[in-house]
């Protein structure tokens, strides 16, 4: 059985995807369906993972769930202030090593990593210069 929060990302995801295919110019939709695509891959293993050892999954404290979407809050509200530059590596190593509770290691690896992949990415071959952020671009 499908837990019901999967189930509504998976409608939301598939909405997503239309939308952009149905919208958007081939230019301008290459993002979203890359994100959509990528979300739903991730979305459907882990649909599969949960279904396989539905008697083992414990319930996330309704605290943690709300810490969790506070850091995605933050998150966002950081981006429109210091851009995705500053954000992305920062966020992804805070809540590798604090949220994730992973070795100081882990997250600098991860976090740099993924940061270097997004660059090469969005900024050199897609040609696409991520937002810098309202104080950033003032500078």
């Amino acid at each position: 059985m499908i837990a019901w929060p999967s189930l509504a990302m998976l409608l939301f995801v598939l909405a997503y995807l239309a939308s952009a295919l149905l919208t958007l110019d081939g230019a301008t939709r290459i993002v979203p369906l890359m994100a959509g695509a990528v979300t739903l891959m991730l979305l459907l293993i882990d649909i599969v993972r949960s279904a396989a050892t539905q008697d083992a999954v414990m319930p996330v404290p309704p605290r943690r769930e709300l810490i969790a979407v506070a850091y995605i809050a933050a998150a966002v509200i950081s981006i429109q202030f210091f851009g995705f530059w500053l954000t992305i590596p920062i966020y992804l190593f805070t809540s590798i090593a604090w949220l994730g509770k992973q070795a100081f290691r882990t997250a600098l690896s991860v976090s740099v990593l993924t940061s270097l992949f997004i660059y090469l990415l969005f900024e050199v071959l897609l040609g696409y210069n991520l937002y810098p952020g309202l104080l950033l671009e003032l500078w």
